[in-house]
C-alpha cells in the first residue's frame, strides 16, 4: 500500500487507495487487535497487556482517521493545479 500511495495522481486513484485501506482493515482486523501479555516487571496495576503490533496499528488508524475526517486526498494532489488533474494543458508562464 505504501508504494501505491506514492503513485496517486488522480482523485479516482485516491478513492481506490482509500477503499484498499478499508479492505486492509477488514482483512487484518484480528492481526491489528492482537494483544501480548506484559512480563511481570513491566506491568502496571491496571495494564497487563499491550498491542502486539503497535506501529502497524497506529499507522493504520492514523490513515483511517485522516480519510474519515478530511475526505483525504494525498497532499501531492492538493498541491497540483486543477488543470493537471483534469487533463487540461497548462499555459506557459510569462
Amino acid at each position: 500500500m505504501a508504494k501505491q500511495f506514492t503513485r496517486i495522481h488522480t482523485p479516482d486513484q485516491a478513492t481506490t487507495w482509500i477503499l484498499n485501506l478499508h479492505e486492509f482493515g477488514q482483512i487484518y482486523q484480528e492481526f491489528l487487535n492482537e494483544k501480548t501479555l506484559l512480563p511481570l516487571n513491566r506491568r502496571a496495576t491496571t495494564k497487563t497487556w499491550e498491542y502486539t503490533h503497535p506501529r502497524v496499528r497506529k499507522t493504520y488508524h492514523s490513515l483511517l482517521h485522516l480519510a474519515r475526517k478530511t475526505g483525504f486526498l494525498p497532499t501531492s494532489l492538493h498541491l497540483l493545479p486543477l488543470s493537471i488533474l483534469t487533463g487540461e494543458k497548462l499555459r506557459p508562464t510569462p
